[in-house]
Formats: C-alpha cells, structure tokens, sequence
C-alpha cells in the first residue's frame, strides 16, 4: 500500500486553532521549509495528539481555492491521504463526504465522513472547515473509521496574493505506530497543501 497521510485532506491529524498567517507562531515548533511552504507541529495541553500547521501563498483567487477545496470527490487528485471519494447524498445543505486514506503496511487503511462548511467573511478572507461526523454510513471491514477530525483552510487575500493557513488534528483510531504518525504531521500537510497550490493555479 502506497503512504497516504492529510484530506486535505491530512486526516491522520483536526484543527483546534486557526490564526491569520501573521500571527506569531508561539508554542509551534517549524519542521520543515521548503518551496515557499512551512509546517508547523504544536503539542495539546493534556492531549497525546499533536495539531499541525501549514503556511503557503498562492496567485489563485480566494474564489478559486474555496470552489476547488469544496470539489470534495477531487480531493483524490492531490490531496496526500485520499485514495477514494465520493458524494453522501443528503436531506439538510450540508456537503457530505466518504473518504477513504490508504495507509502503509502493516497499518490498516482508514475511512471518513467529512462535513464541508464554508464561511466566507468578505471578498479578502474566506474560511472552509472539513469535519469528521458519525452514522452516515456502514463502515467497512478492515478499514478503520475516523470519527474525530477537523481540518481548516483559512485563506486571506493581500496584494494580488493569497495566503493559505491550514491547519489540523485527527485521532486516527486504532493501533498507529510514532513514524506513521510523525509522517501525518510534516510531510502530510506539506505534500497537500503543495499539490493543492500546483492544482489550482493550473
């Protein structure tokens, strides 16, 4: 099985805090620079799990990262876990999600059900959370089902740029060994939020 770890979506890690890209990265420790692209990792108070932080720029309209964040079955084109994706049909406006992360061997693969929600300020600012929720649908032999996550793109547009916060933490159930888990919280969210620029600015 091939290494996937962050839906866009990195799902082996949920959002608890989301801050402009400005603000000062106290109590983040950087893990990796590079490409225009930095990740941040953060330990919780009283928690195992880790959160992390990715911060980029893209030329892209704050309209064109929402509307391509929100192509939830696209996600398999670029985001670092997804190896399947697929719209839950629902009775409420609420955009509903099954994701399915390959995981390396011997880890068994995980699955979840993702809530997208958009709250979009103003014509600068723009804020997308993609949340784990329970009961949607039967999960799957020998996968394991995600039911704590949350992931969030902030992105703010500044001069002709577009800066892009994401940032998140996830409880992946189950038995993870440290390297899996180390590999969801730098090289997940840098590979994602890589592949999300490159798709869409082309």
């Amino acid at each position: 099985m091939k290494v996937n770890i962050p839906i866009s979506v990195t799902f082996f890690i949920v959002i608890l805090f989301f801050t402009t890209t400005g603000f000062a990265q106290r109590d983040w420790t950087s893990r990796k620079k590079q490409d225009g692209i930095e990740v941040f990792v953060k330990s919780q108070e009283n928690a195992v799990l880790k959160t992390y932080r990715a911060v980029a720029s893209t030329t892209a309209s704050i309209d064109d990262c929402v509307n391509f964040l929100l192509d939830l079955e696209n996600h398999v084109n670029w985001s670092y876990t997804v190896e399947e994706a697929s719209i839950i049909p629902s009775k409420t406006d609420d955009v509903l999600c099954y994701m399915l992360m390959d995981a390396p061997w011997p880890v068994l693969d995980r699955d979840i059900i993702i809530k997208a929600s958009k709250n979009k300020h103003s014509a600068n600012k723009a804020e997308v959370s993609l949340v784990a929720i329970e009961g949607v649908k039967k999960e799957v032999e020998d996968v394991v089902r995600i039911t704590e996550s949350t992931t969030k793109w902030k992105f703010t547009r500044k001069e002709g740029v577009t800066h892009i916060v994401y940032e998140g933490v996830t409880d992946p159930g189950g038995k993870v060994p440290d390297w899996v888990i180390n590999a969801g919280l730098v090289d997940g969210p840098f590979e994602t939020i890589k592949n999300f620029i490159h798709e869409v600015e082309n």
